[in-house]
């Protein structure tokens, strides 16, 4: 788990906006270069780019990008340049993330299009120590019992409280059974998400565009290409921006 933790913790593939390429962090060197030369930026191409942008009533796909005033803003006023599909700008990270999810405090990085696989192994770990964890402990500390004949399962929990060691060990099994369903309710939603390749800023912008469904789906959803492609795609290659939206 410490592992993929710390590969959660690597770049989610930030668009650097000093070089203007694209970072992988795992290799420390550059991987891609972004659409838009930004050293030969003038005002005439910000002008071109902005002109570039779509009414909103023309954009009736999913997209992460949000609309303002009426039109789809695909120039990024503080990292300034043109933000590919798919993309957003963290206010923490201070840079347009690539494919990006959300931002995880809990391990202060933004899960984008390199690190997202690492982050959802890691959460399943995390559920499975804890659950675990939890049930070891509880029949230990318990009287357990065994169902099915391979299956056990704490009965008689009289004695919790019975000598400090064993009372501090149900009370962090109580905690971490609490951490563990919190976390249990992110990983399904990660998983609903990932199911019709979709991301959390883009299931964000498709909920205040009235594009959600009541089954935590969206509509008009042109990245998804079935359950099974689309966890085939999610294990075994790396989310891209696309290049079929402008």
């Amino acid at each position: 788990m410490i592992f993929f933790f710390i590969e959660a913790k690597k770049s989610p593939r930030i668009f650097n906006t000093t070089c203007h390429e694209i970072k992988d962090a795992t290799r420390g060197k550059s991987s891609k270069h972004v659409t838009v030369n930004l050293e030969n930026n003038t005002h005439d191409r910000v002008d071109d780019i902005l002109s570039q942008e779509i009414a909103e009533k023309d954009v009736t796909y999913v997209d992460s990008r949000p609309i303002k005033n009426g039109k789809l803003k695909i120039w990024c006023e503080n990292c300034h340049f043109k933000k590919p599909a798919r993309s957003g700008h963290c206010n923490i990270c201070n840079a347009c993330i690539s494919v990006r999810d959300h931002h995880c405090v809990w391990i202060d990085c933004c899960i984008g299009s390199h690190n997202h696989r690492s982050f959802i192994i890691t959460m399943a770990l995390f559920l499975f120590c804890g659950f675990y964890g939890f049930h070891l402990t509880m029949t230990t500390v318990c009287t357990p019992e065994m169902y099915l004949g391979w299956f056990l399962f704490p009965s008689d929990c009289r004695f919790l409280y019975i000598d400090f060691q064993t009372a501090v060990s149900f009370v962090a099994a109580c905690y971490t059974l609490m951490a563990s369903m919190l976390m249990l309710c992110n990983f399904i939603y990660q998983i609903v998400l990932i199911s019709q390749n979709t991301t959390s800023q883009e299931f964000h912008q498709a909920s205040r565009r009235g594009l959600r469904t009541k089954c935590f789906t969206v509509k008009n959803n042109i990245h998804n290409n079935g359950f099974i492609k689309n966890w085939i795609a999610f294990i075994f290659t790396r989310r891209e921006d696309t290049g079929n939206i402008p």
